[in-house]
């Protein structure tokens, strides 16, 4: 089958996805795509732009797949006479309603009503966790019940939420696996902590920073990986603690090579999130599946992450808690107990992501259009 993939965001988690499926797909996918940046004009142009280019495919395609950031509405209007009523599929990484703004004041809401304006038009939403569909929801509930001129039919939100799907981004860990590293019972010296995220405000930087610095005047020893993707633009923390963790530091930037990401991973002892947003947690799960010892907070997606006998010893409450249970794994000597490899992570692999997505596809041709 011919799919047409677009992809507004071509950047971090959203090209891995693009490009994961397109190298495990047993159908012909085209990707069109933008480059990441300036994502509010990706939402508000790139429907425009991808049109123009799918309005001149010959052969049309049998499937339309878009991410989060097309507004996929206006481009089934802008190519209903080229493509007609070809089956769409909207897949959600993240979504507008429930991003923190990163200066504080009134929500904007026009970017999530652009992912409803998507979700109507399709005929298949999928996200990538089950956190995010329930999220997504009760958020478009909340806006459909302030709408000022009547709302949506409630029942008609209940059959779209039945229908929608979860299927999580690959992560491929034959690749982490092919790279492993054995790790001795203890560290070999103060443990690692690794910030593995995205070097931008939703993750808050600032507060992992700030812990370190309170474990690091009481005394704990640690080294400190920080590996995430940057930006030219990011929080000034990340300037501030280039020095004031100077002889802590091992690594301190992005990794461009995929398998020098993979060694820090298994050399890493704890990862620490101290994330707002998250809606699935990717680098998280690949850190788990490395052998990381996980402190998260107890909100969002990372709750679902983990069985429920192992959240009591990797969730925490607040940001004292966090300082508290770090101070307890980075004592002399201590075991940093290792979680064993979950089952429940082999979700992500890419073989089964791929087939899951190529059955949806297949499943959504048969049906035809409709949700």
């Amino acid at each position: 089958m011919r799919i047409l993939f677009l992809e507004a965001y071509y950047g971090g988690s959203h090209r891995a996805f693009a490009k994961g499926w397109t190298e495990r797909s047993r159908h012909d996918i085209q990707l069109l795509t933008l480059p990441a940046r300036k994502w509010k004009w990706r939402m508000q142009t790139a429907a425009w732009l991808f049109a123009e280019q799918a309005n001149r495919l010959d052969p049309p395609p049998d499937i339309v797949f878009a991410t989060d950031m097309v507004n996929l509405a206006e481009f089934l209007a802008l190519t209903r006479r080229r493509l007609g009523h070809t089956p769409a599929i909207l897949y959600f990484h993240e979504n507008q309603y429930s991003y923190p703004p990163q200066i504080e004041g009134k929500p904007d809401y026009r970017w999530g009503v652009i992912n409803t304006s998507s979700a109507l038009a399709a005929d298949a939403l999928v996200f990538n966790s089950e956190f995010h569909k329930q999220d997504f929801f009760e958020n478009w509930r909340r806006g459909n019940r302030a709408m000022p001129d009547g709302e949506i039919e409630p029942r008609r939100l209940d059959r779209i939420e039945r229908a929608a799907r979860t299927i999580p981004v690959g992560i491929d860990f034959a690749f982490l696996d092919r790279h492993a590293l054995k790790r001795p019972p203890v560290p070999d010296g103060p443990p690692r902590i690794l910030w593995n995220h995205r070097w931008e405000h939703d993750k808050r930087p600032e507060a992992f920073f700030e812990a370190l610095g309170k474990v690091k005047v009481k005394g704990r020893r640690f080294r400190l990986v920080v590996c995430g993707e940057s930006f030219p633009e990011r929080p000034p923390c990340f300037d501030l603690a280039r020095e004031r963790f100077r002889d802590e530091i091992e690594v301190f930037g992005h990794l461009p090579e995929r398998r020098d990401y993979a060694k820090w991973l298994w050399r890493s002892d704890i990862v620490v999130s101290t994330s707002i947003q998250e809606f699935l947690g990717l680098s998280v799960i690949e850190a788990l599946w490395c052998g990381c010892r996980p402190l998260l907070p107890n909100r969002l997606n990372y709750p679902f992450l983990l069985p429920r006998d192992q959240h009591e010893g990797h969730l925490y409450e607040s940001d004292q808690d966090l300082v508290s249970r770090l101070e307890d794994l980075l004592r002399e000597g201590e075991e940093i107990g290792y979680p064993p490899r979950q089952a429940f992570l082999r979700a992500c692999d890419w073989d089964r992501v791929a087939g899951d997505l190529d059955d949806l596809v297949e499943c959504l041709a048969a049906r035809g259009t409709g949700m």
